[in-house]
Formats: C-alpha cells, structure tokens, sequence
C-alpha cells in the first residue's frame, strides 16, 4: 500500500447465531406420549397424598392426638362426646401446671383391668402435700381456690379413696376429675408419675357450639 492510506477498516465478524429457535415447536401428540404424560400426573398426584399421609402420621404420633370425652368424670368442663385436641409436645418438655387439664396412662396395677387413658385436671405438683378434707382441697396447709368448679361444690372422702393426704414426689402429680363425686382420680390410684402423661388439652374441636380453648 505505498503512498495510500492503512486500510483502518475492522474485519467484518461472522453473523452471530441466534440465542432462540423461532421454529414452531410441535408437541408429540401420539397415544403413548398421552399415556405418559397421565402416568406422570398420576405419579404427582401420589407423591402429594404420600407426603400428607407421613405428615399426618407424625402430627398424630409426635404433636396432637385427638381423643373423645366417655364418660362425665370432668362434668361440666367437659362433658361425654367431645373431642378433643391433646398437645404431645409439652410434656417431653416441661410437667404440667397446676389446674391444666392433662390426659395420662393408668396401669393395670393402680386398680384398673386393662391400660386406659384417663383425662383429669392437675391438682397438686412435685413436692406438695395435698389433703383434703371438709369437701375442700388443701395444698401445703392452704385452701386451693378453684373457680374452674361450680359454686358449692364439694370433694367428697369416703373409705375407699385412700389416697387424700399424700406428700408428692419429685415427679409425681395429684389428678382430680371436676364431677367430685363422680370421679374416679388420685383419691382412688394416687398420684400418677410424668411418665405416664400423654398430653395437654388444648382445644374442643367438637361439638362446633362449645368449640374453643379448654381451660
């Protein structure tokens, strides 16, 4: 190039590919394609109803479990035919506190049959001494107030309940029903231990009328 000009011009880069193809895309629309593609909607399908009966399962084994009330041992609070959502969690945590209502094993050898669980309110915890006498409740020598009972009420003490003085141990609670004359509770067994605790009574799912929180 003598006596001209260097050419300043840049090579010219190849056209660059296109990132999309704009060619209309046809789906496979034969029956074994149909087939397939229900199969792995069914397949879906399953995986959902699998993962909610694992979850359901460990709810009802680790978390809540719910139970029907038989029976009128806890009248008026709660009354035959209602259901209940117990709480499993706290018990594994921390024991009850007094006046919460609990559900619990009896064995055998504390005067039933077979294994049952039982559902009562706690009255006095570790360490106390519960005695009653009168009809009323005395926990370390002081009447318990408890407004969660009909006005007048009394906690009968016949010969057959051989456990209404008792010192509770380290891990032993004192149960009561709230029908006083028609429970059968720690007045007849005797305190029970945290072992035997299954749950906390949390809510009344039915019926829908009494719907709510248990206290």
């Amino acid at each position: 190039m003598a006596g001209g000009k260097k050419n300043s011009r840049l090579a010219e880069l190849p056209p660059q590919r296109p990132l999309t193809d704009d060619r209309e895309f046809t789906p496979d629309s034969s029956p074994e394609s149909r087939r397939a593609h229900k199969l792995l909607e069914y397949l879906d399908w399953l995986k959902y109803i699998l993962l909610a009966l694992i979850l359901g399962l460990f709810l009802t084994d680790f978390v809540f479990q719910r139970n029907e009330v038989v029976g009128s041992s806890m009248y008026p609070t709660l009354v035959s035919g209602d259901q209940l959502w117990v709480e499993k969690i706290g018990p594994r945590l921390h024991g009850p506190s007094q006046g919460e209502i609990i559900t619990f094993t009896i064995h055998e050898d504390a005067g039933s049959q077979t294994d049952e669980d039982l559902v009562k309110r706690v009255i006095g915890l570790p360490g106390q001494h519960v005695e009653i006498k009168g009809g009323q409740v005395y926990i370390d020598g002081q009447l318990l107030a408890e407004p969660y009972l009909p006005q007048g009420t009394v906690t009968e003490v016949t010969s057959l309940m051989p456990y209404t003085d008792v010192t509770l141990e380290a891990d032993e609670y004192y149960v009561l029903g709230d029908n006083r004359s028609g429970s059968r509770d720690s007045r007849y067994f005797g305190p029970i231990r945290r072992e035997q605790l299954i749950g906390y009574v949390w809510i009344r799912v039915l019926p829908l009328d009494r719907f709510g929180q248990v206290n």
